[in-house]
């Protein structure tokens, strides 16, 4: 029910009626945007590898 709306009368009988019609506002209703999910690739880095100060290094990547 919209707050401020004039009471509507019914009628009854096999089935239910306004009396006096039923006075609408049309509002177009506007469709939300489509907001897309994204997946973000997390990768885990293998230290369990000492690197000594001066050493190359070579890391172990695995994307999930």
């Amino acid at each position: 029910m919209a707050l401020g709306a004039p009471e509507v009368k019914m009628t009854t009988g096999a089935t239910i009626h306004t009396t006096e019609g039923l006075k609408m506002t049309i509002i177009r209703r506007i469709k939300p945007p489509i907001v897309p999910t994204l997946e973000m690739l997390t990768f885990e880095v293998d230290t369990s590898v000492g690197v000594s100060k001066g050493d190359s290094l070579s890391v172990a990547v695995s994307l999930r």
